[in-house]
């Protein structure tokens, strides 16, 4: 991506910057950093004091190259680190920023409690980070005082923290924090006060919808409807006005939570744009008045063009998804019906109605629509004439659905036979025999798989599956042994195996 172009979708006080690495990193380097740099108006190295106290709490060295790339929001939140080196340089550019594991003992809660209780700055913050990752309720309290640091980034990840452990009786003090100078320590005590579902704090979440900080008005609204807070309706309501799509985005969820009919006219407005469809779409269905939203749907949509009937396939398709996530089988199936006349995508319709007959455990009509979805491929595989592309798509798409496991089994062999080289397509018939409950065929698939390329995401996740399965399971300690015996270099294969090894079966 152009780096320029990454800048103009951002405001010059939140700049972005992505890792430009490659082999051509020298030429990168010299040829465009100077005349991005020049464009924004940003020296190589004065960007502003935000970056120097980033540069403080990671204890980097500010002449450093690492510490020079920085760039970073109003708040001083670090966003990217723009550092134009080769991959090989990368992790050590990142540890060295992100990382520094080695430096702060987080390895036990009682570690974790100390560094928060005397260690410096970078300890504090790290380990209130860790304590909320461990589930350890003795670190609430703690945690709460910290919440009173010195330091706003321990703050921000005290309330984080305390967020993630759920305890309700930290409600209170979140809820003080709502009026601290930092809005990352406001915005991080608003997210917190929503996962506890805090009643006590909806007015001032109700009021924090009015902060100058969009992302701060963006939290509150998602916390409000967590809250379930009914007397927040009109604010949000309001809120659907905001300047900011994020916050209109969150108000439109928090509303569909909190069941407000009222919301529905909007909501039917806001299918139309893309941007907002699925969440407008979620928020209509968690409303379960399915007869409302179909007439509100009706009055805007109807329409004899083309055009009109696209638009509203693509709508009820919307509502069907939606209905899909939230398991209301039966009114996504009715609304995917009442999409397939207006045209639209059928592929796209057949897919959502066979996944929504599965959902239901009518896997019959399940298989129905997929075969529609499928016709030309299984045209081909029946007349003889299908590509291994062709087998190989087939077969991996009944691994995903998990249907058909003996032709996912013959369709990926085929497939094979007629591409024996190709990686993805072994990778196939390692999984294809997962869902067939063949753990020997899988391994030994697999196996061939990373003898090209041992470090094969998708066959890894095959192997992980299969040690779910605790009749499986020695199957794949041994595959494990072997792995590493075969590639005791590999650091990909220990990470994997060791991975393995330690997720529980079932």
């Amino acid at each position: 991506m152009h780096l320029q172009k990454i800048h103009e979708a951002y405001p010059k006080d939140a700049v972005q910057v992505v890792f430009a690495i490659s082999a051509a990193a020298d030429y990168v380097r010299t040829s465009y950093f100077p005349s991005f740099t020049q464009d924004l108006k940003v020296g190589y190295t004065g960007l502003d004091d935000a970056r120097n106290d980033v540069v403080r709490l990671y204890g980097l060295n500010a002449d450093s190259r690492t510490a020079k790339n920085i760039i970073v929001d109003r708040d001083g939140t670090v966003r990217l680190v723009g550092e134009f080196t080769p991959r090989e340089r990368m992790e050590t550019v990142l540890d060295t920023l992100l990382g520094k594991k080695d430096d702060v003992d987080l390895a036990t809660s009682a570690a974790a409690l100390s560094a928060l209780a005397g260690g410096g700055e970078y300890a504090r913050w790290r380990a209130a980070r860790a304590l909320g990752a461990m589930g350890d309720r003795a670190a609430v309290a703690p945690l709460i005082a910290a919440l009173g640091d010195s330091s706003g980034s321990v703050r921000e990840c005290a309330a984080d923290a305390l967020g993630a452990l759920g305890d309700a009786s930290a409600g209170d003090a979140l809820t003080a924090r709502l009026g601290d100078a930092s809005a990352a320590v406001r915005r991080a005590a608003i997210a917190a006060l929503g996962k506890l579902a805090h009643a006590p704090a909806a007015e001032k979440l109700r009021a924090a919808l009015n902060d100058q900080d969009a992302s701060i008005r963006a939290a509150a609204a998602a916390a409000l409807g967590a809250l379930g807070d009914k007397a927040s309706g009109d604010a949000l309501l309001a809120a659907l006005k905001d300047q900011s799509s994020d916050v209109r985005m969150h108000a439109v969820a928090a509303l569909g939570a909190l069941g407000d009919a009222r919301v529905i006219p909007n909501l039917v407005d806001l299918l139309a744009a893309r941007a907002f469809m699925r969440k407008a779409a979620e928020a209509l269905v968690a409303l379960d008045q399915a007869d409302a939203v179909d007439r509100a749907v009706a009055a805007k949509w109807s329409g004899g063009t083309d055009a009109a009937r696209r638009n509203l396939s693509q709508i009820y398709l919307a509502l069907g998804s939606a209905s899909l996530q939230a398991k209301a089988h039966d009114q996504g199936i009715a609304w995917c019906e009442k999409a397939l006349p207006a045209g639209g995508s059928e592929r796209s319709l057949r897919m959502c109605l066979g996944d929504l007959y599965a959902g239901k455990g009518e896997t019959g009509k399940a298989l129905e629509q997929y075969d529609r979805l499928n016709a030309a491929w299984l045209k081909d595989v029946k007349n003889g004439s299908a590509s291994a592309m062709v087998c190989n798509e087939l077969a991996w798409f009944y691994v995903q659905k998990n249907v058909r496991p003996a032709e996912s089994v013959a369709l990926a062999k085929k497939a094979v036979e007629l591409d024996p080289e190709n990686a993805n397509i072994r990778d196939t018939l390692g999984w294809a025999y997962v869902r067939s409950n063949d753990a020997d065929n899988a391994l030994a698939t697999f196996a061939r798989v990373f003898e090209g390329n041992a470090s094969f995401e998708s066959s890894w996740e095959g192997v992980a599956e299969l040690a779910r399965s605790p009749a499986a399971r020695g199957k794949v300690a041994k595959f494990l042994s072997d792995m590493e015996a075969r590639f005791p270099d590999n650091e990909q294969v220990k990470s994997r195996t060791a991975e393995i090894r330690a997720a529980p079966a079932g």
